[in-house]
């Protein structure tokens, strides 16, 4: 349905003059009516007035015998007017412009009734005889004797005319006047008010420090103030309107979600940075529910929609696990939450991995321990020799399930508490833990080579002696008699490169991603013999990611494995 047309406008000024020249025009019609009306009635008052005047003073003393019409055709002409002699039966006498025997009787005549009763009468008239309209005036001159003066209309006409001519002209030169005045007033009263509007339009367009000028209008000003208090709630207003949209703005954009708001016609009418990695096309031009990718979420959508509660669906993409919820708004709009939730599938994974490898790792160690107790136990009872072996596999149990829990305190301390950095030189680091591993190496034919250059890292001792312990534990533990553990570290530009290579059974390609898993051994037997936890490279791992480097291994089968472990210098204390 279409909006009825607005009425038509026109300015101020124009409306004033208009409403002007109408009210004028109705006071001049009005007037002129009650002065046509009042002046003809006074000039025909002046008019009867004369005529008395002149019938009074007729001298009609000759008796009927004498000439009585050559005296009334004479008077008559004297004063322009027509004289009428009547008896008192109402019989005419004489006239002068007409011949009295064709006259009728003038008894019903009301001037000539009131004339003959002792009084003026007076009246106006069409004349039957001149067929004019005609001003009448008789008097009583003698007993039973009436004369009459009578005078057509015209004169009256004329100097009404002359009467309205005269007021037309004055009217006009009034209203031209006032006309310049209305004008004058209208311009007034109309600028301050384009003032005003113009005020409004800047207001409307932005500008909001927009005012008008003081008027001698009082009703303009409290206008004009009322629109500055206005455009000062109206920026306060905007001012919090466009805060609480950057708050909003900046609280989507750091979500760590992807956020899509679609309208009634699917339209993508906003969209987080976050989003696009699931949109083909940005917000801003014209992306709509097609361009959503994979089109899952286009399914999700459309049933937040149909259902009209929040729905929400976990979707696979690839190795990412999504979790999608729609949430249906206003006016069938729909807002999409997609939170990418592969890493804390992930970590809940690993948490169920552990818990069932390190229960497994534990349960090992016990039961050899419980074994070697029971085993103990009946050789004591029946006093045999081999006891004490029972005895040693009891304290290497117990020393593995001690490695085990130092390993597992170690990850727990790594995770749960913030690192202590400090300038370590790590050579220093490097030829203490190689010490400490010589007599291990010899006792497993492995020959141990270090080469430190001076290199100063930020970290922590403890930490990093854990990395190079670890490696080379790992290394020579992976070695056959005979074989050779190089370590090394040098600089390569801003960085500390930690080389530990070994000529040892050397490590699967398929392992090899999964290396820096908890638990995770290439040789499960061979790692059990030897004493390993499956825990070291995952607390090598930690270490390094946790001081801002990366670890990195090469492997050939049989030919022995490279772990190279690059750290960030540290930077030069200031004078």
């Amino acid at each position: 349905m279409t909006d009825p047309l607005p009425p038509r406008r026109s300015p101020l000024s124009r409306r004033l003059r208009l409403w002007y020249a109408v009210s004028l025009l109705l006071l001049i019609g009005l007037f002129a009516l009650v002065a046509d009306i009042a002046g003809r009635r006074i000039l025909v008052d002046q008019l009867l007035d004369g005529l008395s005047h002149q019938a009074a003073s007729l001298d009609l003393s000759i008796q009927t015998g004498d000439d009585l019409e050559g005296i009334v055709a004479a008077q008559a002409a004297a004063i322009d007017a027509r004289i009428t002699v009547i008896d008192g039966d109402g019989v005419v006498l004489a006239d002068s412009h007409a011949d009295p025997a064709s006259m009728a009787n003038h008894a019903d005549r009301p001037e000539v009734r009131t004339a003959l009763g002792g009084n003026e009468g007076r009246g106006e008239r069409v004349s039957s005889t001149t067929g004019a309209k005609t001003l009448y005036i008789a008097r009583p001159i003698s007993e039973g004797t009436v004369i009459r003066v009578a005078v057509t209309s015209e004169q009256v006409d004329e100097a009404l005319s002359a009467l309205r001519r005269r007021l037309l002209a004055s009217a006009a030169l009034a209203g031209a006047i006032g006309l310049l005045v209305v004008s004058w007033v209208g311009r007034r009263l109309s600028r301050p008010l384009s003032d005003l509007v113009q005020v409004g339009q800047r207001i409307a367009a932005g500008d909001l420090h927009a005012h008008s000028q003081r008027s001698a209008i009082e009703e303009v000003d409290a206008l004009g103030q009322t629109l500055r208090l206005v455009a000062t709630d109206l920026g306060a207003r905007i001012q919090e309107v466009e805060t609480a949209r950057e708050t909003l703005e900046r609280v989507l954009t750091s979500l760590p979600s992807a956020v899509a708001l679609l309208d009634a016609d699917d339209r993508i009418i906003y969209s987080n940075p976050r989003c696009g990695r699931f949109v083909a096309a940005p917000a801003d031009s014209g992306a709509v529910l097609a361009h959503l990718t994979p089109v899952d979420l286009q399914a999700v959508v459309r049933s937040g929609r149909s259902a009209g509660v929040p729905v929400g669906r976990e979707i696979t993409v690839g190795h990412a696990t999504l979790e999608v919820e729609a949430t249906p708004l206003a006016d069938r709009a729909v807002l999409m939450v997609v939170v990418d939730v592969t890493e804390a599938r992930r970590l809940d994974q690993v948490r169920r991995d552990l818990v069932a490898d390190a229960s497994h790792e534990l349960k090992t160690p016990v039961a050899a321990i419980l074994a070697s107790a029971e085993a103990m136990d009946l050789a004591v009872e029946r006093n045999r020799s081999d006891a004490g072996h029972f005895a040693r596999q009891i304290a290497d149990g117990a020393r593995r399930l001690a490695r085990i829990v130092d390993d597992l305190l170690d990850l727990s301390r790594l995770e749960t508490t913030e690192i202590e950095a400090h300038p370590i030189a790590l050579d220093a680091v490097v030829d203490e833990e190689a010490r400490t591993l010589e007599t291990k190496a010899g006792e497993a034919g492995v020959l141990l080579r270090v080469s430190a250059s001076p290199v100063v890292v930020q970290g922590s001792a403890a930490e990093l002696a854990l990395v190079v312990r670890n490696l080379c534990d790992n290394a020579i533990r992976y070695s056959d008699p005979g074989a050779t553990v190089t370590v090394t570290l040098d600089r390569q530009g801003s960085e500390a490169h930690l080389r530990v290579a070994d000529t040892g059974i050397g490590i699967p390609s398929r392992s090899v991603p999964r290396l820096f898993e908890r638990f995770y051994r290439v040789d499960p037997a061979r790692s059990r013999s030897t004493g390993g936890t499956g825990l070291g490279l995952a607390i090598v791992k930690h270490v390094v990611e946790r001081h801002g480097g990366k670890i990195e291994v090469e492997s050939e089968l049989h030919r022995g494995s490279t772990f190279l472990v690059r750290l960030p210098l540290a930077e030069p204390a200031g004078d």
